[in-house]
């Protein structure tokens, strides 16, 4: 059974500090998974006791602006997971061959995969708050 643990922090910056009607805040996020063994592979000899998964730690860091009703978010997101643990985690339709050096027990194919690099996102979000009579 896979285990979590996420640690997260959230800072509002002060109004006096900022233009009238706008807010921000700055916050970021440490994640660490363990998704364990998997059961064993019928009909697959390679892999009699199942795969160990890669463990990994994600996080990211970001600002967070907001006029009015109007909230932009700026991220930055990162993992330590190699892009070959990246093709094992997702079976990546669009991995390719990553050498040699990408070949190890659990990845025997060497694919790799970008799903899991860094990204920095930019989000665009209306905030409303509904009230209730």
């Amino acid at each position: 059974m896979p285990s979590t643990l996420l640690v997260g922090a959230d800072e509002v910056i002060p109004n006096s500090m900022l233009p009238h009607d706008f807010g921000a805040s700055a916050s970021g996020e440490i994640g660490r998974y363990w998704y364990g063994t998997t059961d064993a592979f019928s009909g697959v000899p390679a892999f009699p006791g199942g795969i160990k998964l890669p463990d990994y730690t994600t996080w990211n860091v970001g600002l967070a602006i907001t006029y009015k009703a109007v909230r932009l978010d700026l991220r930055y997101y990162d993992t330590n997971l190699s892009k070959a643990n990246c093709n094992v985690l997702t079976a990546d339709q669009t991995a390719t061959f990553g050498g040699p050096t990408a070949v190890t027990p659990i990845n025997p194919s060497g694919l790799v995969s970008n799903w899991c690099s860094a990204a920095f996102v930019a989000k665009l979000a209306f905030v409303t708050v509904a009230g209730l009579r």
